[in-house]
């Protein structure tokens, strides 16, 4: 590039790759705290000893408000045991990270099946793949939704979604969606 008075200027671009790895962390501990919240509602079974009526005017008259939000929780507990809307949430999260484009940019999922679908992140990998190829992450985050289309005998077609060329948002807001 050549400035007015014919001097020569050079402009050096480069990855802020701190600020992305920290946008990255904050991501993969947001998905696991979600993921573990949706985990325990769906497995914490009610308690069957003691019937959680709602309080009346009287009964919160005669708690402070900590006996009340204790109540409250309690009486909320289990609410969403083996709820079947979030059983097929929580099936299909655990299977949105397990394309091996992500474990190119250092996010792996879990194989201990107790984990239920964790993910964690390599830095150091992720470092590396920003450095030599930036567009590869984000493509793999923010990429639109690619289908694969299947024609039956009758000529009717179907539609799916091709989670391996799709961006893990497009594919994290199909589920929630859902």
């Amino acid at each position: 590039f050549t400035a007015e008075n014919g001097e020569r200027v050079s402009f050096n671009a480069k990855v802020d790759t701190d600020k992305i790895v920290d946008a990255i962390k904050s991501f993969v501990e947001d998905y696991n705290k979600v993921l573990a919240e949706i985990n325990d509602q769906y497995s914490t079974q009610p308690d069957h000893k003691k019937e959680y009526l709602p309080l009346t005017d009287d009964q919160k008259a005669d708690m402070s408000e900590k006996q009340i939000e204790e109540y409250e929780a309690k009486a909320k507990e289990g609410i969403l045991f083996n709820d079947r809307d979030l059983g097929n949430l929580a099936n299909s999260l655990r299977f949105v990270f397990s394309d091996s484009k992500f474990s190119e940019i250092g996010i792996e999922v879990s194989t201990d099946y107790s984990d239920k679908g964790k993910i964690s992140l390599d830095e150091n990998k992720l470092r590396q793949v920003l450095e030599s190829d930036p567009d590869k992450v984000a493509s793999v985050f923010s990429d639109p939704l690619s289908y694969n289309e299947t024609t039956d005998s009758q000529g009717n077609t179907t539609s799916t979604v091709n989670s391996s060329e799709s961006g893990v948002m497009a594919v994290l807001k199909i589920q929630l969606d859902k």
